[in-house]
């Protein structure tokens, strides 16, 4: 798909800070801040967030907010009043998932069983809700821009031809393999739009995967899967060369990151049927680590790494290795959600170092796994009758 719209590079242009490649067409989200409010030809002055929350995604919140503050526009589309767009000039209203159509895109990738499904809306907008890409073609077309990633819908557009998305995935159906290629094809799926459609509970398009196909998708102009690219090559010698980094007694125990069923990203905090009374925002500790720190389950904890410290729960179990932290991310709400406000917690990527030199120089990727931390009892809880600290499974 990047391949189709034109987004498949590396290295076409590079960060004015840290001099970092694009990767896809993307830059580091890490640098945001210092492209902000570093003077010069290309500092970034005007920013557009639709359904992002850098303040609590990428390192360094303090700065992230800071630097949002000198923006001289932002705009964001969203539901809430997020940590990052109550920084916001204008927070335009987004529509939900009951009030837009779908084609389920991300997920169809993943099915064991080939299936496309699509659903209209359930429900009229509320107020003056639109859906995410009306807005951003609303502001496109003000601005004198046609809409479109694909540069032949973007030719299209400038002859006046509106692609919506509703018409892309029509042409996408019946032009693939199981389409009627308008008309034309005789045999098969002759899937459109409309046919899909009729199915609510999708259609299924064959009994398994296809198998053998792995030549017709690799990209490469020889046919070959690529496994030593120069980039990452030179980075694997690179690290080679340096050898092992020394142990640092000051920063003895490794974090590493968490995701919770039922709290996969922030937003789910302020879902009330995801975020019953005994959820609650905690480290998981091995007992061994808990021991020598001396906090018990239930306990309070401190971790502290070079770049800051956050306070949370402790959950002790011997499911983590010995030396290693971990700690779910997308906690420590201050923005206008309410259930996600009360839900308390801290923000892990706190820990999380920002400065250039701290991110991976391939793509500029914060290091938010590995982080060297230390632990400190806040409150220690000792064990009911001085027995071992409790060894808990992970929660489901």
């Amino acid at each position: 798909m990047a391949e189709q719209v034109g987004a498949d590079t590396y290295g076409s242009r590079f960060s004015r800070v840290g001099g970092f490649p694009d990767v896809l067409g993307a830059m580091p989200a890490t640098l945001i801040p210092r492209e902000i409010t570093t003077p010069g030809p290309g500092a970034l002055r005007a920013l557009l967030v639709s359904a992002g929350n850098p303040v609590l995604s990428v390192p360094d919140a303090g700065a992230m907010r800071g630097a949002l503050e000198q923006l001289e526009l932002m705009v964001s589309i969203d539901l809430y009043v997020t940590e990052t767009n109550r920084h916001a000039d204008y927070i335009l209203p987004a529509t939900s998932f009951l009030e837009r159509e779908d084609l389920p895109l991300a997920t169809l990738a993943f099915a064991r069983t080939p299936y496309v499904q699509w659903t209209e809306a359930v429900v009229e907008p509320a107020g003056e809700a639109r859906q995410e890409w009306e807005i951003i073609e609303a502001i496109s077309r003000r601005l004198g821009i046609v809409p479109n990633s694909d540069r032949r819908a973007r030719a299209l557009g400038r002859l006046g031809v509106r692609i919506t998305p509703r018409r892309m995935i029509d042409g996408l159906l019946r032009t693939g393999r199981y389409g009627d290629g308008f008309g034309l094809r005789r045999t098969g799926a002759r899937l459109s739009l409309k046919t899909v459609a009729a199915q609510r509970s999708g259609i299924k398009l064959d009994d398994e995967l296809p198998v053998g196909v792995l030549r017709r998708k690799v990209r490469h102009g020889d046919g070959r899967v690529h496994l030593d690219p120069p980039a990452i090559a030179g980075e694997v010698r690179r690290l080679l060369a340096d050898g092992a980094v020394p142990a640092d007694p000051a920063f003895p125990v490794r974090l590493i990151g968490l995701r919770e069923l039922r709290s996969h990203n922030s937003w789910m905090h302020n879902a009330p049927k995801l975020m019953n009374a005994a959820r609650s925002h905690a480290a998981r500790v091995h007992p061994e680590d808990a021991e020598t720190v001396g906090v018990a389950d239930g306990g309070r904890l401190r971790i502290v790494s070079k770049d800051g410290t956050i306070e949370v729960d402790v959950r002790v179990t011997d499911e983590l290795s010995p030396g290693v932290v971990a700690v779910p991310h997308g906690w420590g709400h201050h923005g206008g959600w309410q259930v996600a406000n009360a839900a308390g917690g801290a923000n892990v990527n706190v820990l999380a170092g920002s400065a250039p030199e701290d991110l991976e120089p391939l793509a500029g990727m914060a290091f938010l796994n590995g982080i060297r931390v230390r632990l400190e009892a806040v409150v220690p809880v000792a064990a009911a009758d001085g027995a071992a600290p409790v060894r808990a499974p992970l929660p489901a």
